[in-house]
């Protein structure tokens, strides 16, 4: 914790021993407010980072595996979606066979009892 807060240059510029190393640790822990007051003055003109940053070379690896990820999930994600387009598209190709069909066979049943009605009185109207 005390090493994440003393940073190497701070160490190494001021020369800390490792009694003057002891008591800062000792006098963080003794009077945490009063450390972190004093650490807030000394980086108060500076941006605190509140994390250790990446290096250029992992943070490179980083993104690069990233990306590499997204493009893998994008392509899974593409093939996925055209499969289901395909199946769809038969499925409506299939319901559209059948709508074709019942449609014939309601038109040959009517044009049946046409015929039908007609035989049994050839002078009606049929409307």
């Amino acid at each position: 914790m005390v090493l994440s807060i003393l940073n190497t240059s701070t160490i190494l510029r001021e020369g800390y021993s490792g009694s003057r190393l002891e008591d800062t640790i000792n006098k963080w822990h003794a009077e945490p407010d009063a450390a972190r007051r004093a650490l807030r003055q000394r980086n108060s003109g500076r941006k605190v980072l509140r994390y250790a940053p990446i290096a250029p070379a992992p943070a490179r690896a980083y993104l690069l595996g990233f990306r590499r990820g997204l493009r893998k999930a994008r392509t899974e994600y593409h093939s996925m979606a055209q499969s289901w387009e395909d199946e769809l598209r038969e499925l409506r190709d299939e319901f559209h066979q059948i709508a074709v069909s019942v449609h014939r066979e309601r038109i040959d049943r009517a044009i049946g009892e046409a015929v039908i009605e007609r035989s049994a009185n050839p002078d009606a109207l049929l409307h």
